[in-house]
């Protein structure tokens, strides 16, 4: 309304002196005039003054933005100032909180928009209470068996057994550096079954993993045992190795550049050779090293191949000569060599991928051991052995599948027939020429009640020539999880 008033005096003035036309206008008195005139002149003054406060502003803020940009602005003091303006000294509390909001700035308290100094609402924060964010995430796994058996000269015909309870951790170190740990209490004893850090993007294309880990020799000695998919490891695996390979040392893994469609990586693990199957003759703790080179492909997209090779290689060096009481120690440091191969597809719909799938893995495994026999000769100790493993999901919570096993061992004539059962390096204590092998047939299925709880029911058939005797056994098992990692598989 102002600006109106103004363009009106203005329009008056400009056709005040016509006295002449039809829209002439009557002729202004002295008084009106002079009030004209200074109404105008207080204008011009607000003006002025405005113009002069907005120039004052922008310059200010200018300044403060080009403050932030070099990172020299302290936003602190601004609000300090004020608060030492508004505040009352006589209220002392009111004091020292607007002089701590000062000293806090933005980073330390969170005010209501547009209030004063005095009516901000400032909320301090620290992170000392909040620690437990620092803190691994921890699981408890545990694997329950009941087991019926039937097998001649075996007198146990049934037994339970509280397999293992499963400590896991996982952390994040750092950004780069994540920290797992696994220790199985059994009723033997406890032991730590694996802990490592892994260290990734080491360098372009790589990770690094340092401690006590299950070497990645073929697909399932990777896993856990509560974790697999029956209720123990394949036959030829236990046969020659044991169980999975947990050792000490390096892991260098590599995801390699594509090739035609098929990703590729590369494992290369350094460890110190302890396993007692394959270094039980190491004793000057020479370290052996494994490489393992996978590939895989997405064939269509329900359908997923991937196959790898294993290779393992180390020495063991005291041997025992002789007969007792006439036993003498042999010095020489004699190679061992393992090789594998695995195969895996799957085959998962991904519209029904909870409710069905279809998986074939099979693998196998091949060992090489020159040894020093007792006559103190040089020979070569050869055993062999594979598995294939058929596996179905048929709803959500119900799974089957069956697993066959075979094994070979050597037999040298040399081996004295302590049992049948034992083995010298990897060859049988049997007569050269009895063509010793066996084999297992093992049926199973899995009901999931939860996520975090699964029921087992396996039976396996095992029948061996010049070997064990026939064995039958059913198994019950239980296997529950409880925290953020379930059945992880390793």
């Amino acid at each position: 309304m102002k600006y109106i008033s103004i363009a009106f005096y203005l329009l008056v003035l400009t056709f005040a002196p016509c006295r002449h036309g039809a829209f002439a206008a009557e002729p202004a008195s002295n008084a009106d005039i002079e009030t004209l005139r200074g109404e105008i002149a207080g204008l011009r003054s607000e003006m002025s003054a405005m113009r002069e406060k907005y120039e004052t502003t922008i310059a200010r803020l200018e300044a403060q933005v080009n403050r932030l940009g070099s990172g020299t602005c302290e936003p602190a003091a601004p609000m300090l100032q004020s608060a030492q303006v508004t505040s009352s000294p006589a209220d002392e509390r009111e004091r020292l909180r607007l002089v701590a909001a000062g000293a806090l700035g933005a980073a330390g308290l969170e005010t209501t928009t547009g209030a004063t100094p005095s009516a901000q609402t400032v909320t301090f924060k620290a992170g000392e209470l909040g620690q437990q964010a620092l803190n691994p995430e921890i699981s408890m796994t545990g694997d329950v068996i009941a087991q019926f058996r039937s097998q001649e000269d075996v007198r146990e015909q049934a037994r339970g057994t509280f397999r293992s309870l499963g400590i896991h951790g996982e952390c994040y170190l750092d950004p780069d550096t994540r920290f797992k740990a696994s220790f199985p209490i059994q009723e033997e004893g406890t032991e730590i079954c694996e802990a490592y850090i892994s260290r990734v993007g080491f360098s372009k294309d790589l990770n690094l993993t340092l401690g006590k880990f299950h070497q990645q020799f073929g697909v399932v000695g990777r896993w856990h045992q509560h974790a697999l998919d029956q209720v123990d490891f394949p036959l030829a695996l236990r046969r020659l190795f044991g169980g999975p390979l947990e050792q000490i040392g390096v892991s260098f893994d590599w995801q390699l550049p594509a090739e035609k469609g098929m990703g590729r990586e590369f494992t290369l693990q350094l460890t110190h050779a302890k396993n007692d199957a394959l270094f039980a003759e190491n004793t000057r703790g020479i370290p052996c090293l494994l490489a393992h080179y996978k590939q895989f492909k997405d064939l269509d997209a329900s359908t997923y191949l991937e196959w790898g090779v294993t290779g393992l290689t180390g020495t063991n060096d005291r041997w025992n000569v002789g007969a007792a009481p006439a036993i003498s120690i042999h010095d020489e440091s004699r190679p061992i060599y393992a090789l594998g191969f695995d195969l895996t597809r799957l085959w998962e719909p991904t519209d029904r991928m909870r409710y069905r799938n279809f998986c074939w893995r099979t693998e196998g495994y091949y060992l090489a051991r020159d040894i020093i026999t007792a006559a103190g000769d040089r020979d070569t100790a050869r055993a062999w052995g594979a598995y294939t493993n058929l596996h179905w999901k048929l709803n959500r919570i119900l799974e089957s599948g069956i697993r066959l096993d075979y094994y070979r061992p050597d037999s040298k004539p040399y081996a004295a027939a302590i049992t049948p059962t034992e083995l010298y390096p990897n060859a049988l204590h049997m007569v050269s020429g009895h063509d010793p092998y066996e084999f297992q047939v093992s049926p199973y299925w899995t009901w999931s009640q939860s996520p975090w709880v699964h029921y087992r029911l396996e039976f396996d058939y095992r029948k061996g020539h010049n070997m064990e005797q026939d064995d039958r056994r059913i198994t019950l098992q239980c296997i529950w999880a409880g925290g953020p990692h379930l059945h992880d598989r390793y």
